[in-house]
């Protein structure tokens, strides 16, 4: 478990390294398949996926205490907030104890309804761009690149402002993120009619999906719920 001062910035990091990887998505598979057809890009695709797997398989390293490094924590002055007890017992009670938490539930169920218009723009939004405002598949790919970009910014500064000005405290940025995303929509769908204000949209609402996806899929419910039991 990741120690309490640094969790958001560690959780922003994962959260907007897969910004990066999507924004270069939308571009090359866009692009391959205007140029080579829908299967090219459905092979480009395995073909980059495979590829990433043999690197990771070469770069990827255990734990420090595997290799007899010391905790993290200590780096930080704090007391390593790892659970020590693998009884699958002690595990399982655990479990439970988190699934009784009224609170785990309801930011289950904001993460849910996060979620669903998270993927309605991934899935949909290149598809709305080219039927309903007139962009060529390249031009709609280009357009939902600034998505993933801006959400690599609003989930880097999401865990590390809630960390440095907010002391750790997740909801008030939480709230700030949910606004935003909000008008994001609002400008989107009844807006002024211009592929400027349509970049803008996309980029008010990728910023805030990267932070309410940092703060909603993991992070808030990890700061609440003890980590022992």
């Amino acid at each position: 478990m990741v120690f309490s001062k640094q969790r958001g910035t560690v959780y922003s990091i994962w959260g907007g390294s897969r910004n990066i990887g999507e924004a270069i998505t939308w571009i090359l598979t866009a692009t391959i398949v205007s140029f080579f057809g829908w299967r090219a890009g459905f092979i480009g695709a395995g073909i980059a996926g495979i590829a990433a797997g043999i690197i990771l398989l070469m770069i990827l390293k255990d734990r420090p205490r595997t290799y007899g490094l010391p905790d993290p924590a200590s780096a930080y002055g704090e007391e390593s907030e790892a659970v020590k007890s693998s009884d699958p017992k002690e595990t399982r009670r655990a479990q439970l104890f988190v699934l009784k938490q009224p609170t785990v539930w309801i930011i289950a169920a904001a993460c849910a309804a996060m979620y669903i218009s998270r993927y309605a723009i991934s899935s949909w939004a290149v598809l709305y761009l080219q039927g309903s405002k007139g962009y060529s598949l390249i031009d709609a790919g280009f357009a939902m690149s600034t998505y993933p970009i801006a959400g690599f910014f609003g989930a880097i500064l999401a865990g590390m402002a809630s960390d440095k000005l907010f002391n750790a405290n997740r909801h008030i940025p939480t709230l700030i993120y949910g606004i935003a995303n909000i008008a994001g929509f609002a400008l989107m769908f009844w807006g002024p009619q211009s592929r400027v204000m349509d970049a803008i949209a996309l980029s008010m609402i990728g910023f805030a999906m990267g932070g309410l996806v940092v703060f909603l899929a993991g992070l808030t419910a990890c700061d609440l719920m003890p980590k022992t039991q």
